[in-house]
């Protein structure tokens, strides 16, 4: 999905950052902010992470179908939008909406991110749609695989059957072996308030597209700036 369109001579970004509100908007950033703590208007954010896991629904449950790597804008859930307004500090979220997903890359199976998977927070389907959506989806961010108790538990046998005779060694080694078994879990990514954006499309879609200002009632000081051809810069 473009986040650019054509406006004229003008390039207009889809995402603008918040303090570019009162410029491209006839809203004031207090307008918005509101609308955000009441639920109206939810908050993106540009991020770049390559370990996120793609969300579908089986069975009325969430299930993992995919890992990818993403450096893009998402979408956040009203909770995390509303805790990042309230306190202007960095927030984790587990989960995130991507909203450009030909910006999606290293698209794979989960059981090929992670082929020692033994136990798993989350369902997930050992394979990967053969390509990523082509519209918005729900992905969990910050997947990632932990050694598990026995895993943990035969590498300590391990060590520790090399302080003990050899003719014991094996009987422990065979009670506690070692093995590369991992467990799934979601620890979710920070998102840090400059990194935050506005769609213009969820403004147009709660408040009407005369909110968006053109470019003749745009403000002097950002007519002299210029606009930027990216919406992380």
């Amino acid at each position: 999905m473009m986040i650019q369109e054509q406006r004229g001579s003008e390039v207009q970004r889809r995402f603008i950052r918040l303090d570019e509100i009162e410029q491209k908007t006839t809203m004031t950033k207090g307008d918005v902010f509101a609308a955000i703590e009441q639920g109206q208007l939810p908050l993106c954010a540009g991020i770049e992470a390559d370990n996120l896991g793609a969300l579908t629904s089986k069975d009325g449950q969430k299930v993992l179908c995919a890992a990818f790597g993403y450096f893009g804008v998402v979408r956040l859930l009203s909770d995390v939008s509303k805790r990042l307004i309230f306190t202007q500090s960095n927030q984790t979220t587990n989960t995130v909406i991507v909203l450009e997903p030909d910006k999606v890359k290293s698209w794979c199976a989960i059981t090929n991110a992670f082929p020692n998977i033994k136990e798993s927070q989350y369902h997930y389907s050992k394979n990967a749609p053969s390509n990523p959506p082509e519209m918005v989806f729900a992905a969990c961010a910050g997947i990632k695989a932990q050694a598990t108790m026995e895993n943990v538990v035969g590498r300590l046998a391990k060590i520790a059957s090399l302080a003990i005779p050899e003719a014991q060694r094996s009987d422990l080694e065979n009670q506690f072996p070692e093995t590369l078994s991992q467990r799934l879990l979601v620890s979710g990514i920070a998102i840090e308030p400059q990194a935050l954006r506005i769609d213009f499309e969820d403004i147009q879609r709660v408040y009407g597209h005369e909110t968006i200002r053109s470019t003749s009632q745009r403000l002097p000081e950002l007519r002299e700036r210029g606009g930027s051809k990216s919406c992380y810069r």
